[in-house]
C-alpha cells in the first residue's frame, strides 16, 4: 500500500514536469513565421533563373549546375538551387529592411532569355551576383507567387522551408 502511494506520487510528479516543459516550450519558444530574412548574402557564379512550363515559381541556380543536373526539384534539394523572388521586396518588412541594410530599388537584371521545351531560362547581366537570403516556407512561397489559372506549384504546399533569393541591386 505505502509502495503504491510512493508510485501514485512519482507518476504524479513525473507528469506535473511533463506539463511544466510542455508549457514552457509553448510560452518561451520563438515566433513561427512563414518568412525570415538573414543577414547573409550568397554570390552566384554566372546565375541563371529558371522557369519550369506550366508552373508557377522560379529557381535560380549557377548554370554550371543546371548543365550538370538539369533537374531542378534535385538542384533544390541537394541545396545547389534556390527559390527566386523579383517581387520579394513584398516580403520583406521595413523593420527587416532598415535593420539588416536591405536596399530597395529597381536593377536591370535579364541580359537573355533562352525558351526551351520543358523550361525557360534567363541569363543575368554580369553587375547582379550578389543575392540577400531569406528562408520562406513552401505554402507561402505558393501564395506570394501562383496566380489563379497556374495548375501547378514548384515546391509543396508546406510549413517546410525553402532558401529564396532577391536580386541585390548596385550601380557599379
Amino acid at each position: 500500500m505505502k509502495n503504491t502511494k510512493i508510485l501514485e506520487m512519482e507518476k504524479l510528479k513525473v507528469l506535473s514536469s511533463f506539463a511544466m516543459i510542455l508549457c514552457s516550450i509553448c510560452l518561451f519558444s520563438q515566433e513561427k513565421k512563414d518568412f525570415y530574412l538573414v543577414s547573409d548574402t550568397i554570390k552566384l557564379n554566372d546565375p541563371i533563373l529558371i522557369r519550369e512550363h506550366n508552373k508557377t515559381g522560379l529557381y535560380i541556380t549557377e548554370k554550371e549546375y543546371f548543365k550538370k543536373y538539369p533537374n531542378t526539384k534535385k538542384l533544390l534539394k541537394i541545396g545547389k538551387a534556390f527559390l527566386y523572388s523579383d517581387t520579394g521586396f513584398s516580403l520583406i518588412t521595413s523593420k527587416d529592411r532598415e535593420k539588416k541594410g536591405v536596399s530597395i530599388g529597381e536593377c536591370d537584371r535579364i541580359n537573355k532569355q533562352s525558351p526551351k521545351k520543358e523550361f525557360t531560362t534567363w541569363e543575368f547581366q554580369k553587375n547582379n551576383h550578389i543575392f540577400y537570403l531569406g528562408f520562406i516556407t513552401g505554402s507561402k512561397y505558393n501564395k506570394v507567387s501562383v496566380r489563379e489559372h497556374d495548375k501547378s506549384k514548384i515546391v509543396d504546399d508546406t510549413n517546410n522551408y525553402y532558401p529564396i533569393l532577391f536580386s541585390i541591386c548596385k550601380e557599379e
